[in-house]
């Protein structure tokens, strides 16, 4: 507990440099974060250096196109690539393994780009929300499973966590998300207009189901390939894919409550 506690500080810390160094400081510790996640999964997923190589292509195609207008082209020329290196690497390559390779990179990559979108943006505050999601989902359902949890959610999947675990998450999330933007309202404008916090209560109640979901989906992957954690980057919590699968699921969805929320007002 105490290295779990101690990494999630030094966590915070490095994450707050970043937050606050200039964007393409920011932008650099993102690719570098995915690539490492990229490269956990590839090593999960077995495929041969070829595939690998092809993925690192397929990423920084996909890095290219969300963080411009490219977007379309850079997904049609990854979607060709992997169905060319299915047919060249044919016999040596189970087929099923490099379409699930080029899934998980096409994923990972563009979903984590939607952090630096949101940076560039809106700025540091709207990057904060997708972690306070993350964050707090993840605090929230663990204590709150950890004292009052009795009724297994998915045991099957992930045999800790619990239906009581799962509901604290949401509550500790929205309560968390409303909590937030009152501290940016008494900081920065004195406007506290209550449909704003009813909007931030449902980005909060909507982003940790999804949040929760995004560690479903990892917890599957690692059950289906007999694996524990990811990696063991981060002492006590295992590799960055462990930690960022609730960040990685989130991202794209802040982002676009953000634009629609500019857009209302």
């Amino acid at each position: 507990m105490l290295t779990r506690i101690l990494t999630s500080l030094a966590g915070v810390i490095v994450f707050f440099a970043a937050l606050y160094a200039p964007e393409g400081i920011f932008a650099a510790a993102i690719f570098a974060v995915t690539a490492i996640m990229l490269g956990e999964m590839y090593k999960v997923l077995k495929c041969s250096m070829a595939v690998n190589i092809a993925g690192a292509v397929a990423a920084a195609l996909i890095a290219g196109g969300t963080l411009t207008v490219m977007l379309m082209p850079a997904v049609i020329g990854v979607v060709m690539l992997y169905l060319i290196v299915t047919v060249v690497l044919h016999g040596k390559n189970n087929a099923k393994d490099i379409m699930a390779h080029g899934f998980v990179t096409v994923f990972i990559t563009l979903f984590m780009c939607f952090i630096i979108r949101t940076m560039y943006a809106f700025g540091e505050f709207a990057v904060l929300l997708i972690f306070i999601i993350a964050w707090m989902t993840d605090t929230g359902a663990y204590f709150t499973g950890y004292f009052f949890g009795k009724h297994k959610l998915a045991e099957h999947i992930s045999p800790k966590k619990t239906v009581e675990g799962a509901v604290g998450g949401v509550l500790v999330c929205v309560a968390a998300c409303v909590l937030y933007r009152f501290i940016i309202d008494s900081i920065y404008s004195d406007n506290y207009e209550p449909v704003v916090y009813l909007a931030y209560a449902g980005i909060g109640f909507i982003g940790s189901l999804l949040a929760q979901t995004g560690d479903f989906i990892a917890s599957c992957i690692k059950r289906d390939y007999n694996i524990k954690d990811y990696g063991n980057i981060l002492p006590g919590h295992g590799g960055l894919m462990d930690r960022f699968d609730s960040v990685v699921f989130i991202a794209p969805y802040v982002y676009a409550m953000v634009v629609l929320m500019s857009k209302i007002n």
